[in-house]
């Protein structure tokens, strides 16, 4: 419905989508393990939450994928907007301070887009479930590192 009711309104559904494919990259481009966690986290999310939204992650199901795929690039291309909001409720800083715009925000964003980007294709192997066994443990594995990151932070202190 996100990319059809602009169309009612005569705005244009694919705006943003550009801008998201050009800081996709730099997003998805980790420096250190502390960078690359929310990457994981946000591919593992997708990977399940396309499974979900499939059903049985078949192909002939696969154009939720793709749809999903099209709104994060443009979640990724904006400031503002329920995803962007709702992820940087959840980052752990204080009130005063949150910044809507911040990297972490960004790679799990880009994170989403490149698992449901991985989710079209693994719709062909036809292994009933294969979002959710490659989706849980890359969650898993996320918050792993996004701990044992935290942690080496501290010990640097």
């Amino acid at each position: 419905m996100s990319l059809v009711m602009p169309l009612t309104r005569g705005q244009k559904p694919f705006e943003g989508i550009g801008s998201g494919l050009k800081k996709i990259l730099p997003a998805l481009g980790a420096k250190s393990l502390a960078q690359f966690a929310p990457v994981l986290m946000g591919v593992g999310a997708a990977l399940i939450g396309y499974n979900f939204m499939t059903g049985t992650a078949s192909l002939q199901n696969s154009m939720v994928g793709i749809a999903a795929l099209l709104l994060s690039l443009r979640a990724l291309s904006g400031r503002a907007g329920f995803l962007r909001n709702f992820l940087g409720t959840l980052m752990p800083q204080k009130a005063a301070k949150r910044n809507l715009n911040t990297g972490a925000v960004n790679r799990i964003i880009a994170g989403t887009a490149a698992g449901f980007a991985i989710g079209v294709p693994l719709s062909a192997v036809r292994l009933t479930g294969a979002g959710y066994i490659l989706g849980i443990p890359a969650v898993l594995a996320g918050i792993i590192l996004y701990i044992i990151a935290g942690r080496a932070k501290e010990a640097e202190s």
